[in-house]
């Protein structure tokens, strides 16, 4: 399935890209953008990727992009109302977010009533502006980051992953904030991830 377009919808007034199909058999994994003032946006190389491996074995994947920017607060929302418009109508959700997206998944993850299968953390941050990344859900995680990250660096992010309440896995590799050369394995550890779920 990589190199198919996806289809283009609104889940809940929420723009997203579909990466297979919504049906109640089915599996789907919501991605979370990066910074939208810095370019971030559905159509991020890393969450594409991500999609088209999902997908690619049978798991629906949903890049979505944020209404509009609101220094997280607007965006934790947008997800939310994502989980909810979909737990109905597939067999399960989960979660995945890429640097702001990380944190506002997390956030998400936190205040949804919706029990996800899983959340995978690409990069997260400490914080966005006000808004610290939340970890205190009982979810199944998974978190990646580069050894090489200025943006999150990687102390920041070992103290975030000690903290992290519940079932927790890390995978830390040779790259920074982009996963240059990367994303291939990304995108085949979060399939692994989600596939035991």
């Amino acid at each position: 399935m990589q190199g198919d377009i996806p289809e283009v919808a609104e889940i809940g007034g929420i723009r997203a890209d579909i990466y297979g199909e919504i049906d109640q058999g089915m599996p789907a994994v919501i991605l979370c953008p990066p910074h939208p003032l810095y370019g971030g946006s559905r159509r991020d190389i890393r969450l594409v990727r991500i999609a088209e491996t999902l997908s690619s074995a049978g798991i629906t994947a949903i890049p979505l992009d944020y209404s509009r920017y609101d220094r997280g607060c607007g965006e934790i929302e947008d997800v939310i109302t994502v989980i909810d418009s979909l737990s109905e109508k597939v067999r399960w959700v989960g979660l995945l977010g890429y640097s702001f997206g990380a944190v506002v998944g997390s956030n998400a993850a936190a205040r949804t009533n919706i029990s996800l299968r899983g959340f995978v953390a690409l990069s997260i941050l400490e914080r966005i502006d006000d808004i610290k990344a939340d970890l205190s859900f009982d979810t199944p995680k998974l978190f990646i980051h580069g050894k090489y990250d200025s943006i999150a660096p990687l102390s920041a992010f070992r103290k975030l992953c000690e903290d992290a309440k519940g079932e927790k896995y890390w995978l830390i590799l040779e790259t920074d904030h982009f996963y240059a050369g990367m994303l291939s394995r990304v995108a085949q550890a979060a399939l692994e991830f989600f596939k035991k779920r």
